[in-house]
This record gives C-alpha cells, structure tokens and sequence, in this order.
C-alpha cells in the first residue's frame, strides 16, 4: 500500500497497531530482564551458574527434563568415541 493512498481511518489504524505492538515489545523486555536477574540470583545464592538455571529453567517450563537427559546421553557418548572418559 502507497502511502499517498492511504486514508485517516487506515492511518489511525495502523497508528494503533504501532502502538500496541511497541507496547507488546516494551514488556517482552521487561520480562527478559526479570529472566535475567532470576537466573543472576540463582547464581549469586545457589551457585548455580546462570547458564545452566536457564537451561534447567526452560526444560521445567516446556516440561523435556527426559529429552534433555538423553540429549546429554548421546553428547556424552560421542565425547566418549572422541576421548574416552579417564583417557586424559
């Protein structure tokens, strides 16, 4: 669409998508700051690095503990067929 084409109610439309949307974007990083200080307080009062509290943190949430283990199974092995474990 041209935008000497466009009229006042389309322009006013698109106007309120904008907003909205920057709204929807303005607390999407809000919320990715909150993630980020969670993670940094887990670290600083668990010792858990905030790497892997995030990465625990989504396999709770999207429920794939078990996927995630077996993910780790076959890193394990193909480390394993590289440099087998005690073999340092």
């Amino acid at each position: 669409m041209q935008a000497d084409h466009m009229t006042t109610d389309i322009s006013k439309k698109l106007t309120g998508f904008l907003t909205e949307y920057s709204n929807s974007l303005t607390r999407i990083d809000a919320e990715k700051d909150l993630l980020k200080a969670i993670a940094e307080r887990a670290e600083t009062e668990l010792a858990i690095p905030a790497a892997q509290f995030r990465k625990l943190a989504v396999d709770v949430h999207k429920d794939a503990i078990e996927q995630s283990r077996e993910s780790m199974r076959d890193m394990l092995e193909l480390y394993d067929t590289v440099r087998p474990e005690g073999e340092e």
